[in-house]
């Protein structure tokens, strides 16, 4: 529902600026003659889509999650045609991936004498980000009644807040006992046996992103050095977000000796490190508002 509504904002404006930037009528108070203004601030909003493209186990797919975010820029006009600009975009996006039937077993201690065994129908895996950006962009324009803005830089990004969630259906466990020839399938508070649901939810750190940006839109003045600004934007990670966790061949469901949590959730780069390429990509529209001086 908090989605639901924070797009159903996105798109109330983003359809104003579309009827304003195609019907609305040019300012009359503009000077025939363009004037350098060497400095702008823009505020707007945006919503899109975003994924990961990096690499993971041949076994999972991966989902296409909404973001929305808030962006706050200013732009230095070296020329008529030239800018240099600068931000902050704060934003909220989901990425997610999934999976059927795995299942997996490995040695509980260095004795090798006891191996955890599990099979799952089927595993979910979302993280949900709230991520601070600051993009160094430069922008050419285009002018005309209706200016055609195509900017293109860097942006730097480092998550205030990274939570995952974890979720099994149908989960089958049980301990092999190789010493004494038998393997145990219960008992359930031990984290052996049947269980139709395992969810976890924590948060992780991931490490900072860096990635390339590129947008292409139209600007058009409403009144005296303020505009309003459409435009279509993508944002694509260069670097591995995973790249922090160490490489280890970790299992998804892992068993310990811990009676409050017999069965420990990993997400997928818990498990894996850095061997899964987490990377990711998004684009989408956005709307902003500015004003020169």
């Amino acid at each position: 529902m908090y989605f639901r509504l924070q797009f159903n904002s996105v798109a109330y404006f983003v359809c104003f600026v579309i009827a304003f930037l195609f019907t609305g009528k040019t300012n009359l108070f503009a000077q025939e003659k363009w004037v350098i203004d060497k400095h702008e601030a823009a505020v707007g909003i945006g919503g899109g889509v975003g994924f990961l493209f990096g690499s993971v186990p041949q076994n999972f797919d991966r989902k296409v999650k909404a973001e929305f975010g808030v962006d706050f820029r200013y732009d230095y006009y070296l020329n008529r045609y030239w800018t240099l600009g600068i931000g902050t975009k704060i934003g909220k996006n989901n990425i997610a991936y999934d999976a059927k039937g795995i299942a997996q077993n490995g040695y509980i201690d260095d004795s090798k004498l006891n191996i955890f065994k599990y099979k799952g129908e089927s595993y979910v895996e979302e993280w949900e980000f709230t991520n601070v950006s600051i993009p160094i962009s430069i922008q050419y324009i285009i002018p005309g009644k209706v200016d055609v803005s195509i900017r293109t830089g860097f942006a730097y990004s480092f998550a205030a807040n990274s939570k995952v969630d974890i979720q099994w259906r149908n989960v089958s466990t049980s301990l092999e006992m190789q010493e004494y020839f038998i393997e145990l399938n219960d008992p359930s508070f031990m984290g052996l046996g049947d269980f139709s649901r395992l969810q976890k939810s924590k948060n992780v750190k991931l490490a900072n992103r860096l990635s390339w940006t590129i947008e292409v839109g139209i600007k058009r003045e409403f009144a005296f050095r303020q505009s309003l600004y459409l435009g279509l934007y993508a944002d694509v990670g260069l670097n591995n977000q995973a790249s922090k966790f160490k490489e280890k061949g970790a299992m998804l469901i892992e068993y310990t000796d811990n009676e409050d949590e017999p069965l420990h959730l990993n997400s997928l780069v818990e498990a894996l490190g850095k061997k899964v390429n987490y990377n990711t990509a998004s684009f989408g529209l956005k709307a902003m508002y500015s004003f020169k001086w």
